[in-house]
């Protein structure tokens, strides 16, 4: 069993640095964490140390030089690279501040989402596009990693906040969603990438995948991705921040086997 100690802002990105220097799939570690602090919104000042672990016999990554893979995936780059591609073939549509009665919540949430940022101690260029069924905000900010967070949970904290504050009153409510130059765009296409690997890994192993520990919002996504795959199923297991997904191989279920776990 090779075993050893990383450090990261959080638990994926200790992940990240093991999976980069010893060469082996994120979802093929076991790991504990050894000291956690966590800070503003989950991320700000927050550091993790873990220790990993890995088989012995487990197989190293190839091309390891020229791709670091993501969580729990072994080719979540390319994932984002496909989605930053796409992205830049049509910018977020982006609208001011506006005159008028119709635009006033519109102003509102601009309004509201830049005190938000500035509170916290940042500048940000805040857009908007208003719809039919909500208002899409953008964020553009150099420090679009502090603002996103974690898995997007300071995105969340904000959203949530800004919701509260614009939709005060029943009367006229509208959703206000947040978003910061594309994240959610890349997010979903690099789960549906993870997604889509890691069922072709439980098809080829005949084993269940066991998937890093997820929000709510993510795990929904490899839900959604994997509902239609003719060779798997998906099953959230766990309690809490640890609650993560099980990919199910069809074939485990038809003969009556609960299957290995994946590591």
């Amino acid at each position: 069993m090779k075993e050893a100690e990383f450090e990261g802002k959080t638990v994926e990105e200790a992940l990240l640095k093991a999976s980069a220097e010893l060469g082996f799939n994120i979802s093929d570690m076991t790991y504990e964490v050894l000291e956690s602090e966590r800070g503003l919104f989950g991320f700000l000042g927050a550091s993790v140390r873990i220790r990993v672990r890995v088989p012995e016999d487990e197989t190293p990554l190839a091309f390891r030089k020229e791709y670091v893979p993501g969580p729990g995936d072994t080719n979540l780059a390319e994932g984002l690279a496909a989605a930053d591609e796409s992205r830049a073939r049509g910018d977020f549509p982006i609208i001011g501040r506006q005159p008028g009665t119709d635009a006033a919540k519109v102003n509102k949430a601009i309004e509201t989402v830049e005190q938000l940022i500035t509170g916290m101690g940042y500048q940000a260029k805040v857009s908007a596009k208003d719809t039919p069924e909500q208002i899409l905000i953008n964020i553009q900010s150099e420090h679009n990693d502090v603002l996103i967070g974690r898995d997007g949970e300071v995105l969340a904290a904000l959203q949530f906040l800004a919701n509260k504050i614009v939709n005060r009153f029943p009367d006229d409510r509208k959703l206000v969603v947040l978003d910061a130059e594309g994240f959610k765009d890349r997010r979903e296409t690099a789960l549906g990438t993870l997604a889509k690997r890691m069922a072709d890994k439980a098809l080829t192993t005949k084993r269940v995948v066991r998937l890093s520990p997820m929000n709510p919002q993510d795990r929904r996504l490899i839900h959604m991705a994997l509902r239609d795959h003719p060779g798997v199923s998906t099953k959230s297991d766990g309690d809490g921040n640890y609650r993560c997904l099980l990919i199910i191989p069809n074939i485990l279920e038809e003969a009556g086997q609960p299957g290995r776990r994946g590591r």
